[in-house]
Order: C-alpha cells, then sequence, then structure tokens
C-alpha cells in the first residue's frame, strides 16, 4: 500500500468513526500533538481513546496530500 493510500484509508475510517479499523495504517510508537488545543498524545492507545470518546461526527476532508521522503 503506498502513503497516500494509507493516509486516505486512515481519515477515511476515522470520518467512519471506525477507529479500531484504522489502528494498523498507524505507528505504534506515535507522537500527536493537536497544536489548537495544545493537547499531546505519547501513544497510539492516547490518541484512540480521546478519539472514541469525543470523535463521534467527526467528518475529515483531505483537500491536499504531499508526499515526502
Amino acid at each position: 500500500m503506498k502513503n497516500r493510500e494509507i493516509v486516505r484509508g486512515f481519515w477515511e475510517r476515522f470520518s467512519r468513526a471506525d477507529y479500531q479499523g484504522s489502528r494498523h495504517l498507524i505507528k505504534l510508537n506515535i507522537r500527536i500533538v493537536w497544536p489548537t488545543s495544545r493537547e499531546r498524545y505519547d501513544n497510539t492507545d492516547e490518541y484512540f481513546k480521546v478519539n472514541e470518546v469525543f470523535g463521534d461526527g467527526w467528518i475529515f476532508n483531505i483537500f491536499s496530500l504531499e508526499e515526502t521522503t
């Protein structure tokens, strides 16, 4: 699977609130920072938990993807 497909698949699953179905598309040791709220998640369990609790009804639109090396 190419990087663009992974990113699109991840956010498509998030838009359906399929958080568990998207787990295989993200690294386990990821660090996530939401700059607007200054929230920080140091592992995937924390990140998925907050989305499962507060993410119902969220829709994500990808307007542009840029592939880097």
